[in-house]
């Protein structure tokens, strides 16, 4: 009897967790709201050494969702040669990751994801810094069935558009 309690504590020890979260931090409001600008590009660049793939993965991410919401009349990436109004300069400044490899071997003990990311909105028109600040986006945690470096970029993304959003 004892046995099985101990089994079943384990058992939900391995599947309770950590949850995800994507949070704005430092955040200076814009001079202007954001509407005013008809056109976005979105440019991502990365202090962690070897983080293309998260640079290329940010900046999708950022473009999608804006254009899903439609929120401006243009939106592209600046790795598409795009241009805009409106420049959403991201810089990742830390990066933890966690692949689906490290997570199906070590389970809980690879850890959380985690992503932060400056974001300085620019008038590409003036050249002036119109708002910033910083998300961070962290994967679940503490159980096999936890999340990746992914979903840290999928969260840190979503904290920039929501931003964007908020203060259009």
């Amino acid at each position: 009897m004892k046995c099985r309690g101990l089994l079943f504590l384990v058992g939900l020890a391995l599947l309770c967790g950590c949850a995800s979260s994507g949070q704005t931090l430092k955040s200076v409001p814009p001079k202007t709201k954001l509407s005013t600008f008809q056109s976005v590009v979105v440019k991502v660049t990365s202090s962690v050494p070897d983080s293309s793939r998260e640079t290329l993965q940010l900046e999708s991410m950022i473009v999608s969702t804006l254009m899903s919401q439609k929120a401006f009349a243009a939106i592209s990436g600046l790795s598409a040669g795009g241009n805009g109004d409106l420049r959403v300069d991201a810089n990742i400044s830390d990066l933890r990751r966690v692949s689906s490899g490290a997570r199906v071997m070590l389970g809980a003990f690879a850890g959380r994801g985690n992503m932060t990311v400056d974001v300085k909105l620019v008038d590409t028109r003036s050249g002036d810094t119109v708002g910033s600040f910083t998300s961070q986006g962290t994967s679940s945690g503490g159980t096999v069935f936890s999340g990746t470096t992914d979903q840290a970029v999928e969260l840190a993304a979503r904290q920039i558009v929501e931003y964007i959003r908020q203060n259009s």
